[in-house]
């Protein structure tokens, strides 16, 4: 007869260092009170990927697959997207928008380490209870898929979630796709969930205080030519060329980089009055490296239009200025932002990817789903378009400003200000080195009684 489990393995996919220390312990601490027994930690390590797939990855390489992106992400290896997720975290690091050589020498490496993840987390999958896997959009995301697929516990923090867990061997947990899971959906059960008025919504929105990652940036107080804006029939709102490139899927563009340049040609075809505004975190000093790769690729787009009608606002504008400044038959474009959002809020008609962080459930903006799909929506009129579904967007609201998400009181992070007394700032991993050790244990305590399971409900 086998003696019953006295503890459980947990794994992580990253060691335990600045904020991540707090994730994991708070994780093994909530695990250890779900299954109430003790938890073993230990960690995932990429090792030698096996014959099989080094026949594979030389295979691959040779054909010259990689250099052709939109092919490279059809790359599978035990039935996981190794090639969206290589892309993905290729497009993350600054060098690789810089130089075709780090381009692909990156996606070389993130492929081949992939593979390796693969290989390696198979051999362990039998020892492993539960996992916290940080950052699943990018390279971890075959990692999540991996153990999804094998039913295992996960713990992760994504936005727009806060720290969660999924217990992959309940029958109401069915989707294994990062993707997917980390989307706003009516599919998927809220804890503690209430709708929002919508005079409180726009208020929020009018506070940029509301949004934790834009705290720190300085925003101007005027904007310049304010007399042309009244004319403007389109404002596209540039993303982070760095961050999230395909974390919800292919929809016909690899980069944030095509998508906003294949929408402005578009434009110039329509002979569209329309305004380019940058995304105010690229100028947010916090973000480092990103941020000045982000601006630097701005206005290398910004040249390349100079002798074009097109208006560039490349620097930090408050949305809720801007909107008071132009007619209300301006239509509003974003890839995947809070835009559509804000759109549905202060009445404005908003275009957007289906890759985005809502899945199709909710209809708050006029989508598409390919190049095609996307240059028709362009082409078509104010009149052609529809407005935000305002009980889709309560509902869309309700859950973005759930009280365990990122806008939430009982998100994970918050814990932390009594403790760093830096409440308004965007909290990075140098400030836990305020934290005193006699602190420590009440801040886990606290963090991991605001973990909260997520529930796929798998309505039709």
């Amino acid at each position: 007869m086998n003696k019953l489990k006295r503890s459980i393995n947990f794994f992580s996919t990253t060691k335990k260092k600045g904020l991540y220390k707090y994730l994991i312990e708070s994780s093994i601490l909530h695990a250890s009170r779900l299954s109430k027994k003790n938890v073993e930690i230990n960690y995932l390590y990429k090792k030698t990927p096996s014959i099989k797939f080094l026949i594979i990855f030389i295979k691959e390489f040779f054909s010259f697959k990689i250099y052709n992106l939109t092919e490279c992400i059809k790359i599978k290896y035990n039935g996981i997207d190794l090639g969206l997720y290589a892309v993905s975290m290729t497009f993350r690091q600054p060098r690789s928008h810089s130089s075709k050589i780090f381009l692909y020498f990156n996606l070389t490496k993130y492929l081949f380490l992939g593979g390796s993840m693969v290989d390696s987390a198979k051999k362990i999958v039998n020892k492993v209870d539960a996992v916290y896997i940080d950052h699943a959009i990018y390279i971890h995301g075959i990692y999540y898929k991996l153990f999804a697929d094998y039913k295992k516990i996960i713990y992760s923090n994504q936005y727009p979630r806060g720290l969660f867990y999924i217990d992959y061997k309940k029958k109401n947990s069915q989707i294994s796709l990062p993707g997917k899971i980390f989307r706003l959906s009516k599919k998927i059960y809220t804890k503690n969930c209430k709708l929002i008025k919508k005079e409180k919504l726009i208020k929020a929105m009018k506070n940029t205080n509301t949004i934790p990652w834009v705290r720190n940036t300085k925003f101007k107080s005027k904007i310049k030519d304010e007399k042309i804006l009244k004319n403007i029939d389109y404002i596209v709102y540039a993303h982070s060329f760095l961050d999230g490139n395909i974390t919800y899927g292919y929809d016909g563009f690899i980069t944030l980089k095509d998508w906003l340049i294949f929408t402005v040609d578009n434009l110039i075809k329509k002979n569209a009055k329309t305004v380019v505004k940058a995304h105010p975190n690229f100028y947010n000093n916090d973000f480092g490296e990103i941020a000045k790769t982000d601006k630097k690729i701005f206005e290398e787009i910004k040249e390349k239009y100079k002798y074009s009608d097109i208006i560039f606002m490349n620097e930090p504008i408050k949305n809720s200025e801007l909107l008071k400044k132009v007619k209300k038959k301006t239509i509003l474009i974003t890839h995947h932002g809070t835009i559509a959002m804000e759109a549905g809020l202060f009445g404005f008609k908003c275009i957007s990817s289906a890759s985005t962080f809502w899945d199709n459930s909710f209809d708050i903006s006029n989508q598409w789903s390919d190049r095609n799909s996307y240059s028709k929506m362009i082409k078509k009129d104010w009149g052609q378009l529809k407005f935000a579904n305002q009980k889709d967007l309560l509902i869309f609201t309700s859950q973005l400003f759930s009280e365990y998400g990122n806008f939430g009181k009982k998100f994970w992070s918050n814990n932390f200000n009594k403790y760093i007394g830096n409440k308004h700032s965007f909290l990075l991993h140098k400030h836990t080195k305020r934290i005193k050790k006699s602190d420590q244990g009440n801040l886990l305590n606290q963090i991991q009684k605001n973990i909260f399971e997520l529930k796929y409900l798998n309505k039709k």
